[in-house]
């Protein structure tokens, strides 16, 4: 009885512990998501690279049978490509933002936004893709990265921006 008692109790912890580390859904709003995604677009609409801190640098993990590129966002950063092409992208934690909850939103250097909801732990987040594709635009990142926690893909969303006077 007393074995028994104990694994229900260690179960429960461990249980507990684990939950703990995902969005509390009650106090999420996606009224207070969509404030935001669009202050955060706001933001990014004056992101300019060439005064900006470095890009992420990707990394690659390469065995016999295996192959991964995978960037690293912590907060912000931004990703650039031979052609000039550019992609930035700012993330929000359910951990520190339990109301906007996990997203991260990029921005391509046409203005284009796309949407990924997955965990991000600690502002950090990872995109990974698992083919030996070479990177030219950022067509090729948002249509072959997914988040490394949930395998979620990236999704474009339509954000107005106001017009700037």
């Amino acid at each position: 009885m007393v074995i028994r008692l104990t694994l229900t109790l260690i179960i429960a912890f461990l249980c507990s512990a684990v939950s703990a580390q995902h969005t509390d859904e009650a106090k999420f709003s996606a009224k207070e998501q969509q404030k935001w995604l669009k202050k955060s677009a706001s933001e990014m609409a004056r992101f300019i690279p060439d005064s900006s801190p470095g890009p992420i640098i990707p990394h690659i993990t390469e065995t016999d049978d295996f192959y991964q590129i995978t960037y690293r966002l912590e907060g912000k950063g931004w990703i650039n490509f031979a052609n000039g092409a550019w992609i930035y992208m700012i993330s929000s934690s359910a951990h520190t933002n339990p109301e906007v909850g996990d997203i991260t939103l990029a921005m391509d250097d046409k203005k284009h936004f796309y949407i990924n909801k997955s965990h991000v732990c600690g502002g950090i987040v990872h995109f990974q893709c698992r083919k030996r594709i070479i990177l030219k635009s950022p067509n090729d990142f948002f249509n072959n990265f997914e988040s490394d926690t949930d395998n979620i893909p990236w999704a474009p969303v339509n954000i107005k921006l106001k017009k700037q006077k």
